[in-house]
């Protein structure tokens, strides 16, 4: 198993705690233009590469639920430890209140990044880390989950429901996917492929297709994250993420 240095407050690269509240919008272009600078030069040090061992038998799936009141946002985020199957280990839930900075795409990371790495540093070791949201597949190829895979220094990938950017293309990838049901393509940004499209068809004539969006976070290879996904679908839903995000919700609820 990798063993991944523990969190501490200097791994939250994206301190959002003591800025002023948003949206200002000269504080947020601010903070656009020093993100875009900082995902551009980090872009450079993610490894897609597999390690020697890519046995994962502790798979770690975050979720964040927000949930907008008359006066403020509230968000519920929650970490749920897998076996490799998708069997529930262990699990642990944190609420924070009135996140500070709103939505901006391709600036996912300013909004949750923070919740993300606390939540991550209550968790016991894990081996690999899944995310809903994107990798590489972003338009200067550093999603957060390349952010967080950099914080934590463990195997993560980036698991999206669409697409930010790039091109499908038409011929399928060659891997031995687990299951007939999933069908995998690359997804091409200026001639490179920085991600793949799976799809989960519902057995049945006539069945629908779900799509998800694939990509690196960080140390690990493509492919390697396309198959380890393909053998966590059941049914239409990634069952680590799945997990993850049924319970942010119902805590979400329960702080109402």
């Amino acid at each position: 198993m990798y063993e991944r240095p523990r969190l501490s407050e200097d791994s939250l690269l994206v301190r959002v705690e003591d800025s002023p509240n948003l949206p200002d919008e000269a504080i947020e272009e601010k903070f656009v233009l020093w993100n875009e600078t900082l995902q551009n030069c980090l872009s450079n040090i993610i490894i897609e590469d597999d390690l020697l061992d890519m046995v994962f038998s502790r798979i770690c799936a975050v979720d964040v639920a927000y949930k907008d009141l008359q006066d403020r946002t509230i968000s519920a985020a929650c970490a749920v430890i897998t076996d490799d199957t998708g069997r529930e280990l262990a699990y642990e839930s944190v609420l924070r209140t009135s996140p500070r900075i709103p939505y901006i795409s391709g600036h996912f990371s300013l909004r949750e990044l923070p919740c993300v790495l606390e939540i991550l540093s209550k968790m016991n070791e894990f081996d690999l880390l899944l995310l809903d949201c994107n990798g590489r597949l972003h338009p200067r190829r550093f999603g957060m989950a390349c952010h967080a895979g950099v914080c934590v220094s463990t195997p993560t990938i980036g698991v999206a429901k669409s697409l930010l950017c790039g091109m499908v293309l038409s011929s399928p990838f060659d891997l031995p996917l687990d299951g007939k049901r999933a069908r995998c393509y690359p997804v091409s940004l200026d001639g490179e492929i920085i991600g793949a499209q799976l799809l989960i068809t519902k057995i049945g004539i006539g069945g629908s297709t779900r799509a998800f969006y694939i990509s690196v976070g960080n140390l690990i290879s493509l492919s390697t994250a396309v198959m380890t996904i393909s053998h966590l679908i059941q049914g239409y839903d990634i069952i680590p993420l799945k997990l993850a995000h049924e319970k942010s919700l119902r805590i979400l609820q329960e702080s109402e």
